[in-house]
């Protein structure tokens, strides 16, 4: 048995997110994130734990993501306990965190945290605990006046709309 594993020099976007990136950039990567996010999904699977920490950069700044250890196969076979919460709480989606029925729109929903982090250089609910976080993810708006005047309106739209507490609001 061979392992192969693609070199990516270029970090992860966890590593970038301190560095303040262009706009341009920012667009650039999300573009890339949201292609091969697609194709995980029309794979049939829900990722569970987008984050910056989870997308590898090449060293041509193209974005791969990696970390697949808690997908979940959306067409019904479990891949792990069912109903179990599993992923980062900073990145969980309200539904995600009830234990209820995921689909793509949960990963949506980490790109909407993601997007928000890469823009502000943090995610948008905190606590002292993960119980803290997860409260602020199901109940708590998302702080516009954080986004304006770091993206233009469009990108701030798509952000908002990412981070719907309803998956049918994505």
């Amino acid at each position: 048995m061979v392992l192969a594993l693609e070199y990516l020099p270029g970090g992860t976007l966890a590593d970038r997110i301190g560095h303040g990136l262009a706009v341009t950039e920012v667009v650039r990567l999300g573009r890339g994130l949201l292609a091969g996010l697609g194709a995980i999904h029309k794979a049939g699977l829900v990722h569970r734990d987008i984050k910056p920490a989870n997308v590898f950069l090449t060293a041509d700044d193209e974005p791969k993501i990696a970390d697949l250890g808690i997908a979940h196969d959306s067409v019904g076979r479990s891949m792990t306990r069912t109903g179990a919460r599993m992923g980062t709480p900073e990145y969980m989606s309200p539904e995600q965190i009830r234990g209820e029925k995921i689909d793509a729109c949960t990963d949506i929903y980490a790109c909407g945290i993601l997007f928000y982090e890469v823009l502000t250089g943090e995610v948008p609910f905190q606590g002292n605990s993960e119980y803290g976080v997860q409260k602020k993810h199901m109940e708590q708006a998302v702080d516009r006046a954080r986004l304006a005047g770091k993206a233009p309106p469009g990108l701030v739209a798509m952000v908002e709309k990412a981070l719907a507490k309803l998956p049918e609001h994505r």
